[in-house]
């Protein structure tokens, strides 16, 4: 007979783990107390939960965001689609804009929209000659700027 150190509760030999570098050669805890700390550590206890009341859960509060905001969400799908529309790809310029991207990833580099796709003066396409494969470096201190601002604003005669 053995006494759990946990539920301090005498239990039988056959009630404890084996654990031969232990001085009495069992488990100090009994089997079920070191299956419910097992389950407390994992996070899979049936006594614990993830998100316990008054506690704050992301996953609830932006469901119900999103529904007092569905107006706002619902724009802001729809002008996406609205622009996905304006240019229809062909597939011929569907396969170019994966081969850019097969480019980039074998080089080890990024996918740079030359004009960017949301931009206070313009927006440019998601379309093969808008696409060049660049160092992300060089993206990173490209940022969300024209290469070269002179060129929106020069007027042809």
């Amino acid at each position: 007979m053995l006494s759990c150190y946990s539920c301090q509760q005498i239990k039988s030999e056959n009630e404890f783990y084996r654990e031969k570098y232990r001085s009495r050669g069992y488990s100090i805890y009994c089997k079920s107390c070191t299956l419910r700390k097992e389950r407390i550590r994992n996070g899979t206890s049936l006594d614990i939960t993830r998100n316990p009341p008054g506690s704050f859960n992301r996953q609830e509060w932006s469901k119900s965001y999103r529904a007092a905001n569905k107006a706002y969400y619902t724009e802001k799908s729809i002008s996406r689609l609205r622009i996905k529309q304006a240019f229809p790809l062909t597939k011929e310029q569907k396969k170019q804009i994966v081969a850019i991207y097969k480019r980039a990833q074998d080089e080890r580099m990024v996918v740079d929209h030359y004009h960017p796709l949301n931009h206070p003066l313009c927006c440019g396409l998601h379309v093969p000659w808008n696409l060049d494969v660049i160092p992300h470096e060089e993206n990173a201190k490209k940022s969300n700027k024209f290469p070269e601002p002179d060129l929106l604003f020069q007027v042809t005669v």
